[in-house]
Formats: C-alpha cells, sequence, structure tokens
C-alpha cells in the first residue's frame, strides 16, 4: 500500500487519536505525522510494518503508540528520544533486543512485549504482562534494565580506549628505545670500522722488484672516501686566545703610533734653535746633527736615544696637565684649533727642513 498522506492522516484524526490500524501498512507516513503534533496517541496495530524509520524518532510529542501484530524485527537506535511515550505495545514481533537508547524512556508507564522472540535477560525482566499491574512492572524493570546496560556497555568501550592508548603508549615508548639504541649503536658502530680499517693497513712495505711488475699490483687504486667534518666546538679556552689576540693587536697599534708621535716630538725639539725643551735630549740632539751632517751614526748614539725617550714620560705628564687645565677652564675648542694649527706649522717646517738638507747633499755631491 502506498504511503498515506497529510489529507489521509486528517480525515481519521479524532481529537488527539488517530487510527490506522488493519490498513495492510508497511510504511509509516512519518513526515505527515511530524505535521500533526495534535496526534499523540496513535494506533498502527495489525499492519505489515516491518521496520520504523530514523524519522519517526523525531515525533516527540507522541505519548501512547500500539505497534503489536506487526512483523518489527528493531527498533531505531534512537527510539529514546520520545520523551514522552508513556504507553507502548510492541504484542506479538519478531523483536530480539531493544536499542540502548530505550533506557532514556523516563516517562514509560506501561509496556507489553508478549508474543516476542526477546533474548533470555530482556524477557525475565519484561514478564508476561497478563494485567495492568504486570505491564506498568515491566516498563520500569526494562527500562532500568536497558539504562543500566548502555551504563556497562559504556564502561567496557572506556575501558577498550584505555587499553587501547596504554598499547599505543607502550608501542610508542617501545619504538622511542628502538631509536636510542640505534643512536647509541651508530657512533660504536664507526668507531668499530676505523679500528678495523687502521687494522688492515700493512705494517711493512714489500720489497720492490727489479722489474717493476710487483710495484704495479700492489700501487691499486682506492675510492676516494669523503667524511663529513664536525664544525669545531668553540671552548672558553679558544675565546679567551681570541681576546687576547685582540687586546694584542691594539697594544701594538697604540704603540707604533706612539713611537710616531715620540720621533716627531723629539726630531722638533731637536730642530729648535734656542732651547731643547726635552730634559736630557742634547747630548742626542747633537748626535743626531752630527749624522746629518756627516752621515754615519756616532758610538754612543743609542744611548742618548734611550735617555731622550725615558725623559718623554715627563713630556706626556706635562701636556696632559695643560689639557686637563684646559678643559677644567672652558677652552679646550680654543686650545684644540691651537694644536692643530701647531702641528700643521711644525710639519711644513719639517717638510722644509727635510728639502733643506737635500739641496745640501746635491750641492755636495756636485761640488
Amino acid at each position: 500500500m502506498e504511503e498515506l498522506s497529510l489529507k489521509d492522516l486528517k480525515a481519521v484524526l479524532d481529537d488527539n487519536e488517530l487510527d490506522l490500524s488493519m490498513r495492510q501498512l508497511s510504511v509509516i507516513p512519518a513526515k505527515a505525522l511530524a505535521k500533526l503534533p495534535r496526534a499523540t496517541h496513535i494506533d498502527f496495530s495489525n499492519n505489515q510494518i516491518v521496520a520504523l524509520p530514523p524519522e519517526f524518532c523525531l515525533l516527540t510529542h507522541i505519548t501512547k503508540l500500539d505497534l503489536s501484530n506487526n512483523h518489527i524485527v528493531h527498533l531505531p537506535n534512537d527510539f529514546g528520544k520520545l520523551l514522552n511515550l508513556e504507553h507502548l505495545d510492541l504484542y506479538k514481533n519478531s523483536i530480539e533486543e531493544l536499542p540502548l537508547s530505550f533506557g532514556d524512556l523516563r516517562s514509560l508507564k506501561w509496556l507489553d512485549m508478549k508474543g516476542n522472540p526477546l533474548e533470555a535477560d530482556l524477557a525475565k525482566v519484561a514478564g508476561e504482562c497478563q494485567d495492568e499491574k504486570e505491564c506498568k512492572m515491566a516498563a520500569v524493570r526494562v527500562v532500568r534494565f536497558m539504562r543500566d546496560k548502555a551504563a556497562e556497555q559504556l564502561r567496557v568501550i572506556q575501558k577498550q580506549e584505555e587499553l587501547n592508548k596504554q598499547r599505543e603508549q607502550v608501542s610508542a615508548n617501545a619504538t622511542a628505545a628502538v631509536h636510542m639504541t640505534q643512536k647509541e649503536k651508530a657512533p660504536k658502530k664507526r668507531k668499530s670500522k676505523h679500528k678495523d680499517a687502521s687494522n688492515t693497513q700493512p705494517h711493512s712495505e714489500v720489497p720492490v722488484r727489479a722489474n717493476g711488475a710487483k710495484m704495479q699490483n700492489e700501487t691499486k687504486e682506492t675510492p676516494n672516501r669523503t667524511f663529513k667534518t664536525k664544525p669545531p666546538i668553540h671552548s672558553w679556552l679558544s675565546r679567551v686566545f681570541v681576546c687576547i689576540r685582540k687586546l694584542f693587536m691594539v697594544v701594538l697599534i697604540l704603540s707604533l703610533l706612539g713611537v710616531v708621535l715620540s720621533s716627531f716630538i723629539i726630531f722638533d725639539n731637536c730642530t729648535e734653535k734656542s732651547h731643547h725643551w726635552i730634559p736630557s735630549s742634547q747630548p742626542f740632539c747633537d748626535d743626531l746633527h752630527r749624522a746629518i751632517s756627516s752621515r754615519s751614526l756616532p758610538p754612543a748614539f743609542g744611548t742618548n736615544l734611550y735617555k731622550t725617550l725615558s725623559s718623554m714620560s715627563w713630556v706626556y705628564a706635562a701636556k696632559l696637565r695643560e689639557l686637563k687645565a684646559d678643559i677644567e677652564e672652558g677652552g679646550y675648542m680654543k686650545k684644540a684649533r691651537y694644536y692643530c694649527n701647531f702641528i700643521y706649522a711644525k710639519t711644513i717646517e719639517k717638510q722644509n727642513l727635510c728639502f733643506d738638507v737635500e739641496i745640501d747633499l746635491v750641492e755636495t755631491k756636485v761640488g
């Protein structure tokens, strides 16, 4: 028989009761019933119904449902969503077990499951439903039984999940242990290979024959091996050596600058005609003038140079005191310009002096 339409359902609707019994129905019109929320008592007894569609579980307005004398094998898994269902007649069907959601039917007050091939535990709980009292007790006991069964199955599932997690953890730990052992064995294998290679090297050379045949056999080509060199590890000791080397370079540069500056100052001191302002520099200046004129170093030139350099500390100290006094007085800019002009004038003067010495040497050669 074709599925009933909404018009057909309205035609047989009496107040809140919808009698669809003995119509040879094989399909339940769930969509049309959803549009009739007024039909809370529905009778599908004595039909050819085999299964309830999943949409039927959305008809939460149903409070009384008669499915007796059909061929229903099982109820939908979401049958427990019919939370307002109070009366359920499943007499004479082919049901063996109920869905776990049946334990959610907390409003169920009457249940008849006679004439079904129920499993032993469920049949014992459902009873015979011989009278009104037994049917009411059957509803309470079956709902409690299915609720406990669902909880037990949930515990089994959770326990199985925990076991699976433990197995996965054990497997992961075992895999990690295998990787660790492989990493630990890898350096040992490399060391043993190097030892074997060193042991296989010949300890003594084989004598060379006169015709050179044996030497050719012994000089076999060996494949080139490339080894990955590990990057050098910079320890704290190497950093200290680097710092010492940099400090040494700075001291060397400053020393060279000091020698150049001292040479300039000494040369300027010795060219002053009126007086020599560096203490103990008179003997060295005399030796310098004799060396320029005779183009030969006097015997005491080195000794007098050392004395002059030793007395340079007094000159530097005096200049530092002058610079400090100028800074305290605030005339450091004026003093800086003075020193720049002084150095420039001295440089020009020394260039002219060197030029005069060259002219004298040339005239001497020509004469």
